[in-house]
This record gives C-alpha cells, structure tokens and sequence, in this order.
C-alpha cells in the first residue's frame, strides 16, 4: 500500500487539476495549454499537478497510426520535462496515463516514476491514490486517478467507495470536463455528525477534438481544466481555464 504524499501550506492555494494534456499530440491545444501554464507561473498562490496523459506518446511500430504526433516521442519527453523544470515547487505529483503506460508495455519503462525520481517530484500510481494538504493545521484530503473508458462517473463512485469521505475527487481519461460541487459528505470522526463540503471532477484535456474521438462517437469538449481553491475552510471550485 502507498504511502500518503503530505503537502504543507502556511496559507490557502490554488490547484490546477491538468489532466489529459497530450503534449506532441496535432490536436493538443498549445494556446490554451500555454495560458494555463503562465497563469500558474505568475500566481504566487498557483500550484498543480500532471494526471496523466501527459504527452501523446506513440511508439514507433506500436500498431496504431503515428500521423497523430506533431513531433517526436524524444521531443515529447524533453518537452514535458522542461516543463515540470520550469515550474519547479509548483507541480505537487504527477501520474502516467495509458499514452505514458504504452512505454511501460513495450519496454518495461516507466516514464512518470522515472521523472519523478529524477525531479524528486512524487509519482502516483496509475489508479486510485490519495494526497493530504495542509492548510496551516487544516487537512484536506483529495483522491485521484488517471482513469479509464466505460463512464467516468463509475470510477469516481469507486473512488468514493474505496476513499470515503475525501473534500475532492478527480478522475480524467475520457476528457469530458465535468464538476459536481454541491454535494455534502457526513463526517463522523469527531463524534457527531458535520457536514462537509465534497467535490467530484472529471478534469477534461487539452486535447481538441481528434479524429479518433470523433470516430468513437465521442461528443467535442471544449478543452482546459479546473482550478480549486484550498484553503482552511476547505476546498472549492476558484475557476476554469
């Protein structure tokens, strides 16, 4: 079982949920995806994190058409690490997706776990994992995961059933962009019953729509992701880029 990353504040932040970016990708959205990142860099306050799918990746001879890719998967990889450079403190984990796990089938490689070490940023499991921030004493508690196909509101119920009681739950993959945040969580933990605010989120992508999804009949969505606010009050919806 993984040990639970802690991430510690004195005052509150936003967090960019970035999920499905698909960097190298012909349909990445670069303009969209830049803003994000300047924004990110000029808030004081800004922090993130990459939920996987973090560039296109498709391998030479993997069996699905290579056309897809702006440039090479050698320039994706040093696009992205620059990336994750440039922002230093502000990226809190990241995570492979399926793109980055095509590098793990073939070759037993493992591209976010190997970033992570070498920036000594953590790296999440693929699947459910579960970070704690602090907000001076504050602890909010916020469950992710990269995802899978067949209906994303079915892997945020798992997630929920496998990590109650979480203020923020974000999945990606499909890359619809959907946020439910009026819902309240019964906490108990105290001995009566509080309620507390909880968040559920499919963070979209920066992916526009490509042909591939229009081929499996999936519906345009306009790209970007969600930013949160974390504060000692706990989390809530601050935007959308």
């Amino acid at each position: 079982m993984a040990k639970i990353n802690a991430f510690k504040f004195k005052s509150a932040i936003n967090l960019y949920a970035i999920t499905d970016a698909h960097i190298g990708s012909k349909a990445h959205d670069a303009v969209k995806f830049k803003k994000t990142i300047t924004q990110i860099k000029k808030d004081p306050n800004a922090y993130c994190f990459f939920n996987g799918d973090n560039i296109e990746l498709i391998p030479p001879n993997y069996g699905i058409p290579e056309g897809g890719q702006e440039f090479s998967v050698d320039e994706q990889v040093r696009e992205f690490t620059d990336l994750l450079k440039s922002l230093g403190k502000k990226v809190l984990f990241i995570r492979a997706g399926n793109h980055e796990n095509r590098a793990a089938n073939l070759l037993g490689f493992d591209l976010a776990a190997f970033l992570g070490k070498e920036l000594k940023i953590p790296a999440l499991h693929v699947g459910m994992e579960e970070v704690h921030i602090y907000i001076g004493k504050t602890k909010l508690r916020i469950v992710t995961s990269h995802g899978e196909g067949g209906g994303s509101k079915r892997v945020l119920n798992n997630m929920q059933l496998s990590f109650p009681g979480a203020d923020l739950y974000v999945s990606g993959h499909t890359h619809e962009k959907y946020v439910n945040a009026g819902n309240l969580t019964v906490d108990t933990s105290s001995g009566e019953e509080v309620l507390r605010p909880q968040i559920e989120c499919v963070g979209g992508s920066f992916l526009n729509w490509a042909d591939y999804a229009r081929g499996k009949n999936m519906r345009p969505t306009e790209t970007g992701c969600f930013i949160f606010h974390c504060g000692d009050k706990g989390i809530s919806l601050n935007g959308v880029m």
